[in-house]
């Protein structure tokens, strides 16, 4: 039920034995770094090998600070998954202090957000658009114009009721020569 619960979520789970240098991951890790089940601690260049490049130095130190301060992880990065293209995943995990001054453990999450995250973009697009005074038109696949912001209506004076029974060269200014501006 774990692994089925796992999957509808896009979320696996991990555990990493720092002092045996031993790591666990679940079938469905596996499944969003694409990479082959079991995971071994040799296998960690190839987790970062599936990490964005950009994101690559971020995610190692982070990991890094986190065992040296038995701290917890709580970060984004993105995959680099060579069959669904750029992924977002969420980390989570924490430290398992060994009493002797070092962390013992570390266990945690990782979820894949792409959906989630591409969407939150798209809603900041959005809000740009709506908000800005400078002109937003949006056209469709033909050039037809589907959305303007207010910014367009009050610069332009046209609504875009008007605009679907205009063309969109009255919004063109031409000089003497024909020549639009």
């Amino acid at each position: 039920r774990l692994a089925t619960a796992q999957v509808i979520a896009r979320i696996g789970s991990w555990e990493w034995d720092i002092s045996k240098n031993s790591i666990t991951w679940s079938e469905e890790l596996c499944r969003i770094y694409d990479v082959t089940c079991p995971v071994s601690a040799a296998d960690f260049e190839k987790f970062l090998n599936r990490v964005h490049h950009k994101d690559r130095k971020f995610v190692k130190t982070t990991i890094e600070e986190s065992v040296k301060n038995f701290g917890s992880l709580n970060f984004k990065h993105r995959v680099m998954h060579p069959k669904k293209g750029e992924r977002m995943v969420h980390v989570i995990g924490e430290g398992i202090n060994g009493g002797d001054g070092k962390t013992l453990r570390m266990q945690g999450t990782c979820q894949d957000i792409t959906e989630r995250f591409h969407g939150e973009e798209l809603e900041k697009l959005v809000f740009a658009a709506t908000q800005s005074y400078n002109s937003v038109m949006i056209f469709d696949k033909h050039g037809t114009v589907e959305w303007v912001n207010e910014g367009f209506i009050k610069l332009t004076g046209y609504t875009l009721d008007e605009l679907k029974t205009l063309s969109v060269g009255v919004l063109r200014r031409e000089d003497e020569d024909g020549i639009s501006q």
